[in-house]
């Protein structure tokens, strides 16, 4: 592959893992220098990522999706599948139901909810409960502070959850899982090719290390 004298990589990231990718990044871009990575978190939704790559918007995308359903076009997208794993409830240390191991919609209701929210706001509603606060957000650091402060239980990436200090992990009844995957357009014109192929062989290589900085 030769390299070119400069080029950018327009790379869409789940704004819950960018956190987590600066060093990543800052290491490829240390191994190609002739590569400028811009790097966005604006689209916080898995279809908006996978669109905005579809579109030509960005040139690669770092996604968060069911693993279940939901899974994208493999006709359409090349996917490297970085992990698996699974979305969870976590609390305070000190939160009342710190002391359960698996805890359901109907227990989680009654306190303030923070992060991935979408699904479980749905679920109580189905229920009709009504939930005292639901806040669905992807600022990790908010998300910590709330956490940390008992002011109410958050639903995130098992990974996420590991990242806030004093705070007690509980698993869901619902079980969902999750893949973090990297997505580019099969279909690529060629002024793109040598950036995108730079990146996915770096991620290939890498992967292991860039879900140990996911997970710590």
């Amino acid at each position: 592959m030769h390299r070119q004298k400069e080029a950018q990589l327009l790379l869409g990231i789940h704004p819950s893992l960018s956190y987590f990718m600066f060093d990543f990044l800052s290491d490829f871009s240390a191994d190609y220098p002739e590569i400028t990575v811009l790097m966005s978190n604006a689209y916080n939704k898995r279809h908006d990522l996978i669109e905005s790559v579809n579109s030509g918007r960005m040139d690669a995308a770092v996604i968060v999706f069911n693993s279940n359903k939901n899974y994208p076009d493999e006709e359409i997208f090349r996917i490297i599948n970085l992990k698996k794993t699974k979305v969870v409830y976590v609390v305070n240390q000190n939160h009342p139901l710190a002391d359960r191991k698996i805890v359901g919609y109907a227990d989680i209701a009654s306190y303030p909810l923070y992060g991935h929210t979408t699904h479980a706001a749905n679920a109580i509603m189905s229920m009709g409960i009504q939930a005292k606060l639901v806040v669905n957000t992807h600022d990790l650091r908010n998300i910590g502070e709330m956490v940390r402060q008992q002011k109410g239980g958050a639903i995130l990436l098992r990974e996420l959850a590991q990242a806030i200090p004093g705070s007690t992990i509980l698993e869901l009844e619902d079980n969902i899982s999750a893949n973090v995957a990297v997505v580019v357009k099969k279909d690529l014109s060629p002024s793109k090719l040598y950036v995108v192929d730079s990146f996915l062989e770096y991620v290939d290589k890498n992967k292991e290390r860039m879900m140990y900085l996911f997970s710590n």
